[in-house]
């Protein structure tokens, strides 16, 4: 386990102090970083680790211990509180894109704006790309894989359909 004291108290995080310095000071990205306070970046860690732990993994990621053995992952929780201290608002920001372009009732017809898919994700992209392949999606889907809604719920199809006129 990782911990980092804060105030006396210890609390889980993904990647030490240290970790997280080394790893922040080569990133071109990190701009706020650099000028934080130590107790800020603290709080980014702590605060990162509890984002993660909030999220939906998949059976062989599900407790923290199978996670802090990921190296994607503890890089993550890295980029998280990297994303914090520079302003990202991963915690309370919602995805309204809009996503679909047309709709229509009959014969069914529905028409997603080119790249509608990938506005879908829930983290930046830097740590989406290192934690799409430990998460579950919605309703413990695969992120990524397209799902059919339908009066029984949610179905997963191992194919991907094109989203066009003729496709099906």
């Amino acid at each position: 386990m990782v911990e980092i004291n804060f105030d006396g108290v210890n609390y889980p995080v993904y990647a030490s102090e240290d970790t997280a310095e080394a790893y922040a000071a080569v990133a071109m990205h990190a701009v706020a970083w650099p000028t934080a306070t130590e107790d800020d970046k603290v709080r980014a860690l702590i605060t990162s680790a509890r984002i993660l732990d909030r999220q939906r993994w998949k059976p062989e990621y599900d407790t923290y211990a199978e996670r802090l053995a990921v190296t994607n992952i503890v890089n993550a929780s890295i980029e998280l509180a990297i994303g914090l201290l520079d302003g990202a608002e991963v915690q309370s920001e919602q995805n309204t894109s809009q996503k679909i372009a047309s709709m229509s009732a009959g014969p069914v017809s529905i028409s997603y704006f080119p790249g509608a898919w990938g506005a879908q994700l829930r983290f930046p992209l830097i740590v989406h790309e290192l934690l799409r392949d430990y998460l579950l999606g919605q309703l413990g889907t695969t992120i990524g894989r397209p799902r059919v809604y339908g009066v029984c719920g949610e179905s997963v199809t191992r194919r991907s359909f094109t989203l066009g006129r003729n496709s099906w």
